[in-house]
Parts: structure tokens; C-alpha cells; sequence
């Protein structure tokens, strides 16, 4: 018999969906805890990408990276795992394309959605989005009856071409399934790009030579998200960014 997992005691719960959002996480954790936040990340996605983004010894499912906490591989219910979170402040889930665990998304006190416009992980998303529409005043998986939940938008790498974010809301119909609160168009931009891939080889957390459009991002995402108010987010954000 499955047992579901559950997470115990927690404040705020922010769940994100897509892919190409672990950097995005750890930017946000990082400012989060320098702001005086006990934070963690949930690695509830299907594919083994958080392994891979931070330094993980031996089999240790459980790590502490740069004062975060890191819950490695607890991609399903049949983990048996009961996730006693309840000393954090922050926690947040990164449920990929889970669409297993996407129930628990109901759980969370905000929603982000993060995808490049690439097609095949569009119409991964597309799925995942129908987890958690709600039509005609009727739950269709884990909405609130008769609301739409929450959600900030952000899409990744988009250049200019045929293809563009108006046409990729269109094929997830985003605005039939969900209620955008907040959303984000970020160009390719190679700074960014490689700022991705040095934390990824050399195990820190710096993106002090982030653009500020991207940075402001994260200040508009933690202020919305949390408590925190304008002075502390930009004093934390200021000491995280150097990687320190």
C-alpha cells in the first residue's frame, strides 16, 4: 500500500514546475537565507537533475549546500518518506514534470512556472498544466473548485523568431488553466547562461554579473513570496550575489 509523503509544519511552501529552474532556486534560496531564513529545496522531480547541480557525497539523500537544505530524490509516494520540515521558514518544492506528486502543489502558498519555449518540453508542460486546471466550476485535479490557482510565469532563452511567447500561452492555453500573477519574458543571454554552468562545475552559488533585469526578478519573486520587505531583500541579495 503507498503511503504519501507529507511535509510537517511548514510556513511558506513554493512549488515550481518545468525545468530549467534549479539555478533559479538556489539564487532565490541563497537570498532567502542571507535575509536570516531557514531554507530548503525538495527535489521532487522525476528526473535526476539536483544531484547534478549540487555537490552530493556518497549516497546522502540529505545536504546542507551554502546553509541550504537539500532533500535529494523524493520524486515519489512510494519513497515512504515523511519530510519533517517544519524548522525551515522557506521550503521550496521543485516537482519538474511530476505529474504524480503535482497534487501536492495545492499545498503550496505560491506556484511558479519556469520553461524555455522549446516544443518538446512545452508539450511536457502542457500536461503537467492539465494536473491543475479547473474548468467550468468543477475541480480537474487539484485546483479549488470554481478558482484558478495562482501563478507566476517565467519563460527562459526565448529569441526572437516565429515562435514567440504569445503563440506558446496559446498551445498551453496558460490562461485557461491557470491565473498569471506575475510573468517574466528573459531573452538568452550568455552571461546567464555561463554563470549557470560555472556554479554547476565549481559548487558555489555567484551571479553577481547577472543582468539586472534577472536579478530584479528575483527581488520581485522573494518580495512577493515571502514576508521579507525592500530593504532586506536588497541587502540580502547584495551579499549573496558575490557568492559569500
Amino acid at each position: 500500500m503507498e503511503r504519501e509523503v507529507t511535509w510537517v509544519g511548514l510556513i511558506n511552501k513554493i512549488g515550481f514546475v518545468g525545468t530549467y529552474k534549479c539555478d533559479l532556486i538556489l539564487y532565490l534560496a541563497k537570498i532567502i537565507a542571507f535575509a536570516g531564513k531557514k531554507v530548503a529545496i525538495v527535489d521532487a522531480c522525476e528526473e535526476d537533475v539536483w544531484k547534478y547541480n549540487v555537490p552530493v557525497y556518497l549516497d546522502s539523500k540529505i545536504i546542507t549546500y551554502h546553509d541550504i537544505g537539500i532533500y535529494l530524490d523524493c520524486k515519489t509516494s512510494r519513497d515512504n518518506m515523511k519530510l519533517d520540515l517544519s524548522n525551515y521558514d522557506i521550503v521550496f518544492f521543485d516537482y519538474g514534470f511530476n505529474k504524480d506528486l503535482l497534487q501536492y502543489a495545492k499545498e503550496c502558498d505560491a506556484l511558479i512556472i519556469v520553461s524555455t519555449i522549446e516544443k518538446h518540453i512545452i508539450m511536457k508542460l502542457r500536461e503537467c498544466l492539465k494536473a491543475i486546471t479547473v474548468t467550468n466550476g468543477e475541480t480537474e485535479g487539484i485546483g479549488i473548485q470554481g478558482k484558478k490557482i495562482d501563478a507566476i510565469k517565467i519563460y527562459r532563452d526565448v529569441v526572437l523568431c516565429k515562435i514567440g511567447p504569445k503563440y506558446v500561452d496559446n498551445l498551453l492555453d496558460i490562461d485557461d488553466r491557470v491565473n498569471i500573477v506575475m510573468e517574466y519574458i528573459l531573452g538568452f543571454d550568455e552571461i546567464s547562461y555561463k554563470c549557470r554552468i560555472e556554479n554547476q562545475y565549481n559548487d558555489y552559488i555567484k551571479f553577481n554579473k547577472l543582468p539586472k533585469t534577472f536579478k530584479a526578478m528575483l527581488a520581485d519573486i522573494v518580495k512577493a513570496c515571502t514576508d521579507l520587505n525592500d530593504k532586506n531583500i536588497k541587502k540580502a541579495l547584495n551579499k549573496a550575489e558575490r557568492g559569500i
